[in-house]
């Protein structure tokens, strides 16, 4: 079919949730989520790899559209139809003290859409595959998920290599829901940037050169970067003057920020700031840095989403499309 796969929603990174109690890698849950409203043939699955897409799915083009559902000839409304719209984010938040990793967690979240030729919910089933033991803690949202973890059976071809399931059941709707959230174990650690920091005094001025690196091995271009360092009291940062031109003093948060629209795997860019010191003979001042941004048709585990019908329930034809976005937020301290 043709088509154009869902935009990410917007998920506000204070919005995350933090799982609460333990639970296994293995497949155990914990059923805590209260927050948000949120293709198969008849023994075929439709599924997506985080590596790449396979049959009956499409990756997400730079539009970000998504097609509604088209007339159905009387075969195809016979057993249904459902098109499910998976967006997955996942959220990478770490700090760095003098270039050392001192702590970093993942935590992602799965939304739906589904379009369907039914005017009633149409449940199906949500499984997912987790190959490196990504998943630390896994939590449905009990609102629209149920899980089916352990019904998963040995015996049936579709369970084969599946680490969670669950049937879903949302509301047509142009919106998303949360269906489930997680968090990454404490091993997985990748690194989309690194920021380093030089300070030189001369003169009685104070000048810092900023150098961000984008690691080659990332799947996409970092955008929509923000960057935000903190400028110490003993630093007139009334005086900056920066170099290329476009850094911004904020007086009541003592910093200064700058925007970058992106920045290509395996690239880097440099920034310099100058200010007039207080004090020419105090010691080197220290400018802590925050780096955000975020890398669109990616995700930092390599967890595997597949839907499939219920046939006792709703027989159809359920096809998917799937929007990823990894979102970063990095902080450096010398």
């Amino acid at each position: 079919e043709s088509g154009t796969s869902p935009t990410l929603p917007s998920t506000p990174s204070s919005g995350v949730l933090t799982p609460g109690s333990t639970a296994a890698s293995s497949a155990r849950t914990k059923s805590v989520l209260d927050d948000d409203e949120p293709p198969r043939e008849n023994g075929r699955i439709a599924s997506s790899s985080s590596r790449g897409d396979t049959v009956s799915v499409e990756s997400s083009p730079r539009n970000g559209r998504t097609e509604d559902l088209g007339s159905l000839d009387g075969s195809e409304a016979a057993r249904g139809r459902i098109q499910v719209n998976i967006a997955l984010n996942e959220d990478l938040t770490c700090s760095y003290k003098q270039s050392k990793i001192s702590s970093c967690t993942i935590e992602g979240v799965v939304q739906v859409q589904v379009r369907s030729d039914s005017q009633t919910v149409t449940p199906f089933f949500l499984l997912l595959r987790d190959p490196s033991r990504h998943i630390r803690m896994i939590q449905e949202n009990r609102r629209y998920a149920d899980d089916m973890t352990e019904a998963l059976s040995d015996y049936n071809e579709e369970d084969t290599g599946v680490d969670y399931k669950f049937t879903i059941s949302v509301p047509r709707a142009d919106n998303y829901f949360p269906v489930m959230r997680y968090k990454c174990s404490n091993e997985l650690r990748p690194v989309p940037i690194r920021v380093q920091t030089r300070v030189r005094l001369s003169g009685g001025y104070c000048r810092v050169a900023l150098q961000i690196s984008s690691n080659p091995a990332n799947e996409d271009d970092l955008t929509d970067l923000t960057i935000i360092m903190g400028v110490p009291i003993e630093v007139r940062g009334e005086t900056l003057t920066t170099s290329p031109p476009g850094g911004v003093w904020n007086a009541a948060k003592r910093s200064v920020i700058w925007c970058v629209a992106e920045l290509g795997d395996g690239e880097k860019f440099q920034l310099q700031a100058q200010f007039e010191m207080e004090d020419v003979e105090q010691e080197r001042p220290k400018f802590p840095v925050l780096v955000r941004c975020q890398c669109m048709y990616a995700q930092l585990s390599d967890i595997e989403l597949e839907v499939a019908d219920i046939p006792e329930v709703f027989p159809a034809e359920v096809t998917m499309r799937l929007a990823r976005r990894f979102r970063l937020s990095h902080r450096e301290r010398s």
